[in-house]
């Protein structure tokens, strides 16, 4: 698999590139109820009152501690959330901008850069 820096051409229908789910790729295991509901309702108000440097230290962190992963398999063992419906799509291509985060060509994953600190 080749790794690459820097953020790709993501115009059009590519935007939607990192979406790709993987074989094997875990599914959110919430259903909709309403304690899904209030999960999400509290999810997306914690995120609003943290700095979103906070959320980009939780990724990486993320990716260093369990490896290269699809933003499927990110998203479902971070939050229990599908891709689609994910906070993340900003603060990956943030960190992918920033040198800090690798994309791989191919199905779509992402990685600690080796030379991030």
């Amino acid at each position: 698999m080749r790794w690459v820096t820097g953020t790709p051409d993501r115009s059009g229908a590519r935007v939607y590139t990192h979406l790709i789910r993987h074989p094997g790729d875990p599914e959110a295991t919430r259903n909709g109820d309403r304690a899904t509901r209030d999960f999400t309702a509290q999810w997306r108000r914690d995120m609003s009152k943290q700095e979103a440097g906070s959320w980009r230290i939780r990724v990486r962190n993320h990716l260093r501690s369990y490896g290269p992963m699809s933003f499927q398999r990110l998203c479902v063992t971070m939050l229990d959330r599908d891709a689609d419906t994910c906070f993340g799509t900003l603060i990956v291509w943030q960190l992918v901008a920033a040198g800090t985060v690798q994309w791989s060509l191919g199905l779509p994953k992402f990685r600690v850069s080796p030379t991030a600190a």
